[in-house]
């Protein structure tokens, strides 16, 4: 029995390609784990962060399995799409819980600052006048960024 070489192109393909989307998991999945344990999630239940927070352990470890095993290879070793597409399925599962999370702490911030403007005309105070900002000074084309 022989085993399939890989051409060239394709594992150079693999080379350029794994090793970012490996780390841009290991980025998302350590992010949603910071959440968790940072801001108080109001559209979980407990037993659903748990469930979250073990799921996305799991597959930290698996990535990082992956990532040693790319590494040792010289980025021979592949993984198979079912996998990945597990992992991407989680990904974006994470995404969802931060960008509710984000729209409900939004919805809190702005509800609070209804509340405070309520009271403020309750009292009869105003809020403070905003000072208005000077435009910026125009910077001279020799000092410009693309210049350097």
């Amino acid at each position: 029995m022989t085993v399939p070489s890989t051409p060239p192109e394709d594992a150079n393909l693999l080379k350029a390609v794994l090793p970012p989307l490996l780390n841009d998991f290991q980025h998302w999945f350590a992010r949603t784990i910071s959440l968790l344990e940072s801001q108080t999630i109001t559209f979980l239940s407990a037993a659903e962060q748990t469930d979250l927070r073990d799921r996305i352990q799991v597959a930290q470890k698996q990535v990082s399995a992956s990532q040693a095993l790319a590494s040792v290879t010289d980025g021979q070793a592949g993984i198979e799409m079912p996998v990945v597409m597990g992992w991407h399925k989680l990904v974006h599962e994470c995404w969802g819980v931060a960008l509710r999370q984000r729209k409900e702490s939004q919805k809190k911030e702005s509800q609070s600052k209804e509340s405070q403007t309520e009271k403020n005309a309750a009292a009869g105070t105003s809020p403070p006048e905003k000072v208005s900002e000077q435009p910026a000074e125009k910077i001279p084309p020799s000092s410009r960024l693309e210049d350097y």
